[in-house]
C-alpha cells in the first residue's frame, strides 16, 4: 500500500522538463558475459549528475555488483566435459557519466557512457590474486518521461579490464552485455 502511495506522489505532481541543473540518477544493472569467460554480475549505481542544457548531461558515479567470475578454463578428461570453476566477489565502480538526449519528447532515444575503475573484494582466498581495474561501458537507451521523473530503459556493452596472476593469466580482459533499467529526478 505505501509502495503505491509513494509511486503515485511521484508521477502526479507536474514538473517541467530539465533544461539546466542538477539531474540524480538511480541505476539497476545486469551484466551477461559474452566472450569465452562468460562472467556475470547485478548491481545498482547512483549517478550524481550536471545537465547542462536540453542534450547534454555530464556526471560522476559510484556502485556495488555482485560478480561471479571465471577463474579455471573447462576440463575434458576423455570425452566428458567439466564446468570451469567460478568465484564469487563485489566490485565498487567509480565512474564518470556522459549522456546525450537525442529528443526532448515524452519518449526519447540517448547515448551515454560509462568509463571508470572496479575496485575488487574477493569473497574467497582463491580470489585474491585477481585484479579488475579499468572499464568502458557505452549505452543506447530510452527515457520515457513521466510528470516528475524520467524511467529509462538501456543496452550497453561493457569491457572490464582484467588479469589474474594463476589459470587465466592469458585473459586481459572480459566483455559483457548489460541490461539496465532506472530514474532519473
Amino acid at each position: 500500500m505505501s509502495l503505491v502511495l509513494v509511486c503515485s506522489s511521484i508521477f502526479s505532481q507536474e514538473k517541467e522538463w530539465k533544461v539546466k541543473g542538477f539531474e540524480p540518477q538511480i541505476r539497476l544493472s545486469f551484466d551477461e558475459g559474452v566472450d569465452y569467460q562468460k562472467n556475470f554480475s547485478f548491481g545498482a549505481d547512483f549517478v550524481a549528475a550536471y545537465r547542462f542544457n536540453e542534450i547534454i548531461r555530464l556526471g560522476a558515479g559510484v556502485g556495488v555488483d555482485y560478480v561471479n567470475m571465471r577463474f579455471e578454463e573447462p576440463k575434458y578428461i576423455g570425452y566428458k566435459k567439466y564446468d570451469p570453476y567460478y568465484e564469487a566477489a563485489m566490485t565498487i565502480p567509480v565512474f564518470a557519466n556522459i549522456k546525450v538526449d537525442f529528443l526532448r519528447t515524452k519518449v526519447s532515444p540517448y547515448l551515454a557512457a560509462d568509463c571508470g575503475y572496479n575496485i575488487f573484494i574477493p569473497f574467497s582466498k582463491y580470489a585474491q590474486d585477481n585484479m579488475l581495474g579499468f572499464f568502458i561501458r557505452p549505452a543506447l537507451g530510452v527515457d520515457i518521461r513521466f510528470r516528475k521523473c524520467v524511467l529509462f530503459i538501456e543496452l550497453a556493452y561493457k569491457y572490464q579490464a582484467r588479469s589474474f596472476d594463476n589459470a587465466l593469466a592469458s585473459y586481459r580482459g572480459y566483455h559483457q552485455l548489460s541490461q539496465s533499467i532506472g530514474v532519473s529526478f
